[in-house]
């Protein structure tokens, strides 16, 4: 543990180009915070120092719910520091590493978030220019925040400088970055932005390349890309909106964050935006955010069927799960899985219990029409037995549970 002024560290959040973050205690008030501190070898660079105080700044004079607070600042030893408020959840980039492409209400929520966000930082003239899926943070409240303004510059100072790019951001640097005399602006986030929502949507990066000369050449052959063949439910209107900020001529693209959230606003009317799938912080297992059930299709059946049928779409989902646990097990996971040994089915609820390695924190999912309808986690007795119960249930309606241990792949493999 160290002391760094009315400080107290008590853990290591991350590391980057320019500082360090840490997890710590004001002293005074027992906050929790995140401390970032200027690298040690950075002390004597005086244009570290600049870009770091920069950075601080900046970050201080905005205020929006999907930035963090920056609310204390100070130099001890010769190290500057600044204090933020802690943000407890995951990284964009984890979310995708372990669940995979996002469903287009998942991915439109991140796409309606980043640009009231980028919205705003631009009406602050600010350009943000390191927008990627590792510096959006997706909160365990569900709440979206962006990340790290060390590359901000407002709009009178605007510039390119070489030493900013590392191969992490390269896959999200527009084109103008790698030509003499251009410079980043609003419209430099805007290309981002459709990155960023393109990869929700694909699964992966639009941009391609091991190497540097690989990733640049990449990036120089993109203009306009669609994401129909590989998303055919993307509907016409987004997969322009995308085109639209993924053009290589910063002219082509739209100019303002407003104009986008305007062409945004129409598609989102008429598909509701979600949170969907977080990771919470802490644990490699994800939760399923709770959706609201769709409608039941055809017509209704007598209440005694109705019962039937939703007793023998739950038998069918623990067949289900018993089939991916099996794979799961095959596949190298814990030698003793979780396993659903019965369940019954009353007027308003049902109940499943079964059993796994006793003090095993395990999650559940429930989904229904190929959407998570609910989820929360549980841990079994002393004798590693578990149940729960699972309520508002529609009639006719078929559901498949999940149970599993921590671990976002395997996780995913069952949902």
């Amino acid at each position: 543990m160290g002391q760094r002024s009315k400080y107290r560290i008590v853990s290591v959040l991350g590391q980057g180009g320019m500082g360090s973050v840490y997890r710590a205690e004001h002293l005074d008030l027992g906050r929790a915070c995140a401390l970032k501190l200027l690298k040690a070898g950075l002390i004597r660079n005086q244009q570290a120092r600049k870009r770091f105080k920069r950075e601080m700044r900046n970050q201080a004079r905005l205020s929006h719910p999907n930035l963090v607070k920056v609310f204390d600042s100070g130099e001890q030893d010769g190290t500057a520091w600044f204090a933020m408020e802690l943000v407890e959840g995951s990284t964009l980039a984890r979310r995708m590493e372990a669940l995979g492409r996002m469903s287009l209400s998942e991915a439109l929520w991140v796409a309606r978030e980043l640009i009231e966000v980028l919205a705003y930082v631009h009406g602050c003239r600010l350009v943000h220019r390191d927008l990627k899926p590792s510096n959006v943070m997706l909160t365990d409240e569900g709440v979206l925040k962006l990340m790290d303004f060390g590359l901000a510059l407002g709009e009178e100072q605007t510039r390119v400088t070489e030493e900013n790019a590392t191969v992490g951001t390269l896959l999200y640097c527009p084109p103008e970055i790698f030509e003499i005399g251009q410079e980043s602006d609003h419209r430099s986030d805007l290309y981002q932005w459709g990155l960023v929502v393109w990869e929700c949507l694909a699964g992966g990066p639009l941009v391609k390349g091991r190497t540097l000369s690989d990733i640049v050449a990449s990036i120089r052959q993109i203009d306009a890309p669609s994401l129909r063949a590989l998303r055919p439910d993307v509907p016409p209107a987004l997969d322009g909106l995308l085109a639209d900020c993924i053009r290589h001529s910063r002219a082509d693209r739209l100019p303002r964050a407003d104009q986008v959230r305007a062409r945004l606003r129409p598609i989102l009317s008429k598909i509701a935006a979600s949170p969907g799938r977080l990771i919470p912080s802490g644990e490699d297992a994800p939760s399923f955010a709770a959706e609201e059930a769709a409608p039941v299709d055809g017509p209704r059946k007598s209440p005694e069927a109705r019962r039937q049928g939703t007793r023998l779409a739950l038998l069918a989902g623990v067949l289900a799960v018993a089939v991916a646990l099996l794979a799961w097990t095959r596949g190298g996971a814990p030698k003793a899985p979780p396993r659903i040994t019965g369940l019954t089915v009353g007027a308003d609820r049902c109940t499943v219990w079964g059993t796994s390695s006793a003090g095993t924190r395990l999650f559940y999912e429930l989904v229904s029409r190929g959407r998570p309808v609910g989820s929360s986690f549980l841990r079994p007795d002393g004798q590693g037995r578990f149940s729960f119960d699972l309520r508002g249930l529609e009639d006719g309606r078929t559901y498949r549970i999940t149970v599993g241990q921590r671990g976002g792949a395997s996780a995913r493999r069952q949902a």
